[in-house]
């Protein structure tokens, strides 16, 4: 099984555990800023209580370790890569995909 995504591939920022760390990662007025932005491009299907949510629980864990918002059956588990003045710069994702007679188990790879 393989599942990639191409470099340079554009999702909006509260769809994806990338873009949440990255959001939770903003000092908060900037946080703010960009999640005013964030606010006019909602679906109907989703609200800012949900986007706050995420934000919130990445703020406490200090990680996002979710099934995939994007892609079903895939469990993303994302961490922030920080400066050395502790600034999100980048997040790491890596998709977590179970299989068949698999040998770790998604508590194994985090």
């Amino acid at each position: 099984m393989r599942y990639s995504v191409s470099p340079g591939a554009r999702f909006p920022a509260h769809q994806t555990s990338s873009g949440l760390v990255l959001l939770a990662g903003l000092a908060p007025y900037r946080r703010r800023s960009v999640l005013e932005a964030v606010a006019s491009m909602l679906t109907a299907d989703e609200d800012m209580t949900t986007v706050n949510s995420y934000i919130e629980s990445v703020l406490r864990q200090g990680c996002d370790i979710r099934p995939s918002l994007v892609v079903a059956g895939v469990t993303n588990i994302s961490l922030p890569i920080r400066d050395f003045h502790g600034e999100t710069t980048a997040v790491l994702t890596v998709p977590f995909l179970p299989m068949k007679d698999m040998t770790a188990s998604l508590d194994t790879a985090i």
